[in-house]
């Protein structure tokens, strides 16, 4: 769905540009929309990594003390590509 956007500076308005996707810098609903959106990422990566979520930030992780550790990560790592593959991101 195409929206046409455009910026305001105090009383300067920037011209009307397409927007195809996404949800403007700023928004009030942005950070609730993209917790919604990840709800179920968190339930993917299950091998021993953790996940930090807050507002549209994410963070996977995991402490590496050994080989095996850092194949885990890795797995997880790969998770979350096909995940950002199957939901577009």
């Amino acid at each position: 769905m195409l929206n046409r956007k455009r910026v305001r500076v105090k009383e300067t308005f920037l011209k009307w540009v397409p927007v195809w996707s996404g949800i403007l810098q700023g928004s009030l609903l942005g950070p609730i929309l993209f917790i919604i959106y990840i709800n179920n990422l968190v339930e993917q990566c299950n091998n021993g990594s953790e996940i930090y979520l807050y507002a549209d930030d994410a963070k996977l992780f995991s402490y590496v003390k050994c080989e095996e550790d850092s194949f885990r990560l890795q797995k997880d790592i790969d998770i979350v590509i096909q995940w950002m593959k199957m939901w577009l991101l």
